[in-house]
């Protein structure tokens, strides 16, 4: 979203914020923007009010909006995979001897289907660190509920370019 236009809104601002006054909006839950010489103005950071966890952690890990609907973007995606192919599914418990066509799903089956998920948005760029994905991923049938699946996983996302720090260093020959 960053360098995003808002068409429409100008502005007659005439200076910049300084670094430190952007940190200060930031980190108080306000969005920042910049402008041109024209009055028009665009996004440079969309930010969220996530400032801790449920255990008043401070916690940043949700601050930028775009890791919110990129989660949202994941689990939405998950979501339509298992929908679109197994929708009248049974569900069975690993190395459960069935004929096959059966319309069946297991853990093991489950957890395939959403590595090979992992895989298609790791090459459009949503996700990275398969092999972390991987070892991380937990999945079971409910033990309290034989009719639910349910399962744990460690996406990490690609993330957008906000900074980029350099140093330059001059050296007398």
């Amino acid at each position: 979203m960053q360098t995003l236009q808002l068409h429409g809104i100008k502005t007659n601002a005439t200076t910049e914020w300084t670094p430190t006054e952007r940190n200060l909006m930031l980190y108080s839950g306000s969005s920042t923007y910049t402008t041109n010489t024209a009055g028009d103005v665009f996004v440079e950071r969309p930010i969220t009010t996530y400032r801790e966890n449920n255990a008043g952690v401070a916690d940043d890990s949700y601050l930028d909006v775009m890791t919110v609907a990129t989660a949202m973007y994941f689990r939405s995606k998950q979501r339509s995979r298992i929908l679109s192919r197994y929708p009248r599914h049974k569900l069975a418990k690993d190395g459960t001897n069935f004929a096959p066509g059966q319309a069946i799903l297991t853990p093991k089956l489950f957890k395939s289907e959403m590595f090979g998920l992992y895989r298609d948005l790791e090459l459009a760029g949503i996700v990275q660190d398969f092999d972390n994905y991987k070892t991380t991923f937990v999945c079971s049938i409910d033990p309290k509920n034989p009719t639910r699946i349910n399962y744990q996983d460690q996406p990490i996302f690609v993330n957008g370019l906000i900074i980029v720090a350099g140093k330059i260093q001059f050296r007398k020959n």
